[in-house]
């Protein structure tokens, strides 16, 4: 999405959440001058159902947003079983 993204990840509860995503705000704007919003917005997957809810949602967001025809023609999506 060009302004926005979304991830779905599995973050150690050492680390916590907000750790998590201010160290991936960190690295990933590295060098690229991002200028990104306070905070974030998590929702904890807790079932296979919800899992799966989930991940069609991400995958129907560029499509939904009029950035591609066909939800697989989105190169940013990366799956790992």
């Amino acid at each position: 999405m060009p302004d926005h993204l979304h991830l779905i990840v599995l973050v150690p509860s050492r680390l916590g959440v907000a750790t998590f995503v201010a160290r991936f705000k960190r690295a990933a704007g590295y060098g690229l001058e991002i200028s990104w919003q306070r905070g974030a917005f998590d929702h904890r997957i807790r079932n296979d159902d919800s899992y799966r809810e989930k991940w069609a949602y991400v995958i129907a967001n560029p499509l939904r947003a009029g950035l591609v025809s066909s939800a697989d023609q989105w190169p940013y999506v990366k799956w790992w079983p």
